[in-house]
């Protein structure tokens, strides 16, 4: 019996370090699925090498970055706040952070080997 595949959705997260300028640099992957109005699977990937992050952006804080982005990671985790994770990207990223998406996709078998394999496309290794 073939495994059946499942709507998710994902969210790229993007560094703009100028909103004026119209460069940015894809720094994360969200991956989650809803049933309804409730996430029931959410996780986060996000850029490994934050000295990339300086070699875009000099004046990156990658101590502040790294920090928000573990802290992502780990909230997501949880399955009590992983709404209110995902309405804070979807809300309140605007400035150096950005968001896009959601962008729907089917996800066969596990989803966190999904999220690798969206990591290795969209982001710089």
């Amino acid at each position: 019996m073939a495994a059946e595949s499942r709507p998710f959705e994902f969210l790229l997260v993007q560094y703009v370090p100028d909103i004026a300028a119209s460069a940015r640099l894809n720094v994360g992957v969200v991956l989650f699925e809803r049933t309804g109005d409730r996430l029931n699977f959410a996780t986060a990937r996000f850029v490994k090498n934050l000295h990339r992050l300086v070699a875009f952006h000099a004046d990156a804080d990658i101590a502040l970055l790294g920090s928000t982005f573990r802290d992502i990671e780990e909230r997501l985790e949880k399955p009590d706040e992983r709404d209110e994770v995902l309405r804070m990207l979807l809300e309140n990223f605007s400035n150096m952070l950005q968001v896009s998406g959601p962008k729907t996709i089917s996800v066969v078998g596990n989803p966190t080997s999904e999220a690798d394999r969206l990591t290795s496309v969209y982001l710089p290794s």
